[in-house]
């Protein structure tokens, strides 16, 4: 299964890369304009979807997000993209014949059909190169794995303002769970300043509650913990870490029932140090025995 996604995930990369430069972003502070990648997101009420930060992520994100969510927009999206590019980028300026074709070879392999591309009519108007006229090194770039581009989204979401992270983290906690084959039983939600979910990991069943800031106190996460049955545990999941006084005053009786990970510990997996599953398990082991706060990389390495 993760393997599917992974190719998947690399195919909406390549399109992503071969598509970045047919309009502009706009860039932070420019008017949002239609003929531009965050009007037609604005259009096709997809705008939560555009990341705002780098260019070539956000393009990636938008087309990424939009095919997992809203498949039936996709290829609206994509449309959009190609014959506004055409409109806006007149004659040799425009994408080539070249570029329509691998566009079209990416959806393909996508399972996308969009019967306008294939018109001799948009065809015929293309010039035939193999290279822009318009300097880009999008379709050269190396192939990135998919670890490392989660890796990447996660810098990216602990340098956003501080209000646009819980929506950033769920969409992050989702790609996460689902690529270690650890698919939650519903998606990942916001409540307040937290995402919430529900997942099974191998015979647990766990609630899940993250934040990127220091938000939890003892209190929250024992009162949490008495709200769900004996049977099940809590994930407590804050990229920002614990303080000492939660650390200190949330005691040790409930530990065997809990998780609690941070930053530190999502670098581990996404750096190959652990899967996620291992990661869980020794946690909840450290728990046991007093140390649930505890970094899974000392726990691992112990």
């Amino acid at each position: 299964m993760s393997s599917i996604r992974s190719d998947l995930s690399k195919n909406v990369e390549e399109l992503a890369a071969l598509v970045q430069d047919f309009l502009p972003g706009p860039g932070p502070g420019c008017a949002i304009t239609a003929a531009s990648f965050q009007g037609i997101a604005r259009e096709l009420d997809l705008q939560k979807f555009w990341q705002g930060q780098s260019k070539a992520q956000s393009v990636k994100m938008l087309l990424d997000e939009t095919l997992m969510n809203f498949p039936e927009k996709f290829p609206v999206l994509i449309l959009k993209i190609v014959l506004i590019s055409k409109s806006l980028h007149a004659g040799r300026y425009s994408f080539s014949v070249d570029e329509l074709s691998q566009i079209l070879n990416c959806l393909e392999r996508l399972d996308v059909k969009i019967p306008e591309l294939y018109s001799d009519e948009l065809r015929n108007d293309l010039p035939i190169r193999t290279k822009r006229a318009r300097p880009t090194q999008a379709i050269s770039r190396p192939n990135v794995d998919l670890n490392t581009r989660m890796r990447m989204e996660l810098v990216t979401l602990m340098r956003l303002p501080s209000d646009g992270q819980g929506y950033a983290l769920e969409q992050f906690l989702n790609k996460l769970f689902i690529y270690w084959d650890l698919a939650p039983l519903a998606p990942f939600r916001q409540q307040g300043d937290l995402s919430v979910g529900i997942l099974k990991i191998g015979a647990e069943l766990f609630h899940l509650y993250a934040a990127a800031q220091m938000i939890f106190s003892a209190e929250f996460m024992l009162s949490t913990l008495v709200s769900v049955s004996a049977k099940e545990k809590c994930f407590f999941l804050c990229l920002a870490g614990f303080s000492q006084e939660t650390k200190i005053a949330f005691g040790k009786e409930q530990q065997e029932r809990f998780v609690a990970g941070d930053l530190r510990d999502l670098f581990l997996v996404l750096d190959g140090g652990a899967n996620l599953e291992q990661m869980v398990a020794l946690k909840l082991q450290a728990g046991k025995q007093g140390k649930g706060f505890l970094p899974a990389q000392d726990l691992l390495f112990a």
